[in-house]
């Protein structure tokens, strides 16, 4: 499971670094990849020319389709986390998700904005969310062992 999880913060990770291009080269940090992108100072990201900007854009969108494919991988092991959790992670994992396809659809600007997904975006990612995890819940869960119980039939909750 824990090799899961890696992958979901990487996922979240290259999200954030995709969407925080300008905000960092601000604060004199470049995280994008130099194989990438090429050498640039912090300066040529916060004014970059049309050339700079091309750049950033591609780099950008191979991040986030690179965070695809960890959030991918994630969310095999999602469905297998305590019902509470789960419904949280899939909800955090689809919500910075859709700041990636945001980001994909835009062109990297100076003096950019912080993406963010509107209130109303939130409550649709949640709605389907919600849906698809008791959904998911409902079909793939298989009835509980009770035996598996029989060392703490004296606790709440148990089968016995």
């Amino acid at each position: 499971m824990r090799y899961f999880a890696i992958d979901l913060g990487i996922a979240m990770q290259l999200v954030n670094i995709s969407r925080d291009i300008y905000e960092d080269s601000a604060r004199k940090r470049i995280y994008l990849p130099e194989t990438l992108i090429g050498k640039h100072s912090p300066e040529d990201i916060a004014h970059p020319t049309k050339k700079t900007a091309a750049k950033i854009d591609l780099t950008r969108k191979k991040i986030i389709n690179l965070a695809n494919i960890y959030f991918a991988s994630a969310s095999q092991a999602i469905d297998h986390l305590p019902r509470g959790a789960a419904l949280a992670v899939k909800l955090a994992s689809a919500l910075y998700q859709q700041i990636g396809y945001q980001l994909i659809q835009t062109q990297y600007q100076h003096k950019e904005k912080r993406c963010y997904v509107s209130n109303f975006s939130k409550l649709l990612i949640t709605l389907k969310v919600i849906a698809k995890f008791l959904i998911t819940f409902q079909v793939k869960l298989k009835p509980h062992n009770k035996s598996l119980h029989k060392f703490i039939n004296t606790l709440p909750d148990c089968h016995f």
